[in-house]
């Protein structure tokens, strides 16, 4: 096998690998639980001098069933006295797993200079394997300074994209007419973010002149006397609709394809209805497709990263924001955004809850979904999660820092 992935893997310019022993589950004393990771570090560096190209990520947290679940090993020969070397040898296939994995996705970068989301090495990676970062509520803008309304970004659409913001979450609201839908946070009263059509007019211009790059649309909400039927009209008169994906594929194709196909935007649909409601299948319902993990939180809550009870959902998406409850013209709100400690919520937690949540679940994480996505540092992380160079990087790095230097760091 190694040598095959010496072979494989000569090509590779960047690549992650994540360890996580469970130490947790070995038997033993504690010094032969230490001598059992040991092992395994071991065998991870020696993997590393047999293939220069490779990077090892070293991460000392618990385990949490990088795709080891794949792998059904026969131990026997270890004997019923080594039984607690099983969970060292089944940590070094799923690192073994995981360089098989990324083989594919990064490739591209030496056999082309094309670029598919700004990044050559994306070209030929599935969509459902490339991490993304989405803004919650992206319509919802408010002043950083002297703010009028709540708000849960700082920046408009068009600025969002031009940032690098690949995933755009829309509240759905019947407006004031029945034809027309606005988009609203927490409600109309509070944020009033204007018509859907207006918004999608913008996604529209930004992918006319950006024609490498793959958006995605989250549309949620939709009150019940709201018409579905208006909301797939919005994406009509837009002209959003020529880029818009037909129905979810059997497989996903790899941005390089949807570019290629001029299918560069993916819509999906919280609402049944609204999905239903469109007859060209460019609205993918929620169900079945998208795993939208638990969320948002209240300050002080520790990120989890449920539900587990996954079936046929190949998109992850993470909500990582914080939110309070607050009045607002005398009414009461519990998701109102909480625009505190944002280098710590948009920085290393970020990181901690992407990883975290990658290695419980059995899919790759696909969307971070996040409020004021300029304040911190929302994109390394998205750099590092794609197996992608960043600033900063060089071989010494090890990722991510916060399991060595902060054991508390899953809280506030």
């Amino acid at each position: 096998m190694l040598k095959r992935l010496d072979s494989a893997l000569g090509k590779v310019k960047y690549l992650n690998m994540f360890i996580f022993p469970a130490v947790e589950d070995m038997e033993g004393t504690d010094e032969q639980m230490v001598s059992d990771v040991a092992e395994l570090e071991i065998l991870a560096k020696k993997l590393v001098e047999l293939v220069p190209n490779v990077r090892y990520i070293r991460c000392t947290g618990p385990a949490m069933g990088i795709v080891s679940t794949a792998f059904q090993h026969n131990f026997t020969e270890l004997g019923d006295d080594n039984m607690e070397y099983y969970d060292v040898i089944n940590n070094l296939f799923a690192l073994l797993a995981i360089v098989l994995l990324h083989i594919p996705a990064a490739t591209a970068a030496d056999s082309s200079e094309r670029l598919c989301n700004q990044h050559s090495e994306l070209c030929t990676r599935a969509y459902n394997d490339v991490s993304f970062i989405s803004t919650h509520a992206s319509f919802a803008v408010t002043d950083k300074t002297r703010p009028s309304v709540p708000g849960t970004q700082y920046k408009g659409i068009q600025d969002q994209l031009n940032d690098g913001v690949r995933g755009l979450h829309f509240n759905l609201t019947k407006g004031s007419t029945a034809s027309s839908v606005l988009l609203c946070f927490p409600d109309c009263s509070v944020n009033n973010g204007g018509e859907l059509a207006d918004a999608l007019k913008i996604v529209k211009s930004w992918l006319d002149s950006n024609k490498n790059d793959v958006v995605t649309i989250f549309l949620e909400g939709l009150s019940m006397d709201a018409s579905p039927a208006y909301v797939m009209n919005a994406f009509t008169s837009s002209g959003a609709d020529k880029y818009a994906l037909k129905g979810k594929p059997a497989t996903w194709p790899t941005l390089g394809d949807m570019i290629d196909a001029g299918t560069t935007l993916v819509v999906f649909s919280e609402s049944a209805a609204v999905a239903n409601a469109n007859t060209k299948g460019y609205f993918i319902p929620y169900d079945g497709n998208v795993l939208r993990l638990e969320g948002p939180y209240t300050y002080g809550y520790e990120w989890q990263c449920g539900p587990w009870d996954r079936s046929t959902q190949s998109i992850l998406l993470i909500p990582h924001y914080i939110v309070q409850t607050a009045s607002y013209n005398g009414k009461s709100y519990n998701d109102m955004p909480y625009p505190f400690s944002l280098g710590i919520t948009n920085g290393y937690q970020l990181e901690y809850h992407a990883v975290t949540c990658r290695s419980g679940q059995s899919i790759w994480v696909n969307f971070m979904e996040v409020d004021y996505y300029d304040q911190g540092d929302v994109f390394t992380p998205t750099l590092k999660m794609n197996s992608l160079p960043y600033t900063g990087d060089d071989d010494s790095n090890f990722y991510p820092v916060f399991f060595d230097a902060d054991p508390d760091a899953s809280g506030y």
